[in-house]
């Protein structure tokens, strides 16, 4: 009797996990401790029953939960640092307008002397720079009082999500509904609202480029 409940627990174990994925894990140690510790019928029950159910549902894991959430935290760290590296040219368009009276587009700003842009940037055309899986642009206005920069993905998994700032400093993001590389860059008024403000300000409003564009609220501290 003992027997039986055991085997009916190692095999309804491994078919709850094919229900719920997480469980796959458990219900498989389960199972091979069981068919371990069993011996005659019992144990050709529990392997014969719970074994394919345990490789099926651990399957199923890796697909819906595990590799999901590998793909989630690389995503995730791609946009962190893409974030970091566009305040890295926000800094140093502060310089440049504190030195020269005004913000420089990303090719002088990268070129200007005494302001060089720190970090992984690497060259990426005439306009754009790279960094890890993310090419910013940084462009200014005609008097050079404002500047607006952005970081967009260009790798499969590198990010999904735009990010735009500009001379005051606020961020705003939206999610990249297409892939983008040096040749399909934002246009320099692509965050911005009919007022030319960014239009995920106060009231988040449907911007240039066809999107909405969110409030970005940086982590204090730097």
């Amino acid at each position: 009797m003992a027997r039986g409940a055991l085997v009916l627990f190692a095999v309804a174990s491994a078919g709850a996990a094919v229900l719920y994925p997480p469980l796959a894990m458990p219900a498989a140690i389960a199972v091979l401790l069981l068919g371990v510790r069993l011996s005659g019928r019992s144990r050709l029950a529990v392997l014969g029953l719970g074994g394919p159910l345990s490789v099926v549902a651990l399957g199923r894991f890796v697909v819906l939960w595990a590799v999901p959430n590998i793909v989630g935290s690389g995503q995730k760290s791609a946009e962190d640092k893409a974030l970091s590296r566009l305040r890295e040219i926000a800094w140093a368009e502060r310089r440049a307008h504190a030195s020269g009276a005004r913000y420089l587009s990303l090719g002088a700003l990268s070129g200007a002397p005494g302001r060089p842009l720190q970090g992984a940037f690497s060259a990426a055309g005439p306009d754009a720079m790279r960094a890890e899986g993310y090419l910013f642009s940084a462009d200014s206005s005609p008097d050079g009082q404002r500047f607006v920069a952005y970081a967009w993905p260009v790798e499969v998994h590198g990010g999904h999500r735009l990010f735009v700032t500009d001379e005051r400093e606020r961020f705003c993001a939206r999610e990249a509904v297409a892939p983008y590389g040096v040749d399909r860059a934002p246009a320099p008024d692509a965050a911005l609202a009919a007022d030319g403000e960014l239009a995920c300000t106060e009231r988040p409003t449907m911007a240039r480029d066809g999107g909405r564009w969110l409030p970005y609220h940086r982590r204090r501290g730097r």
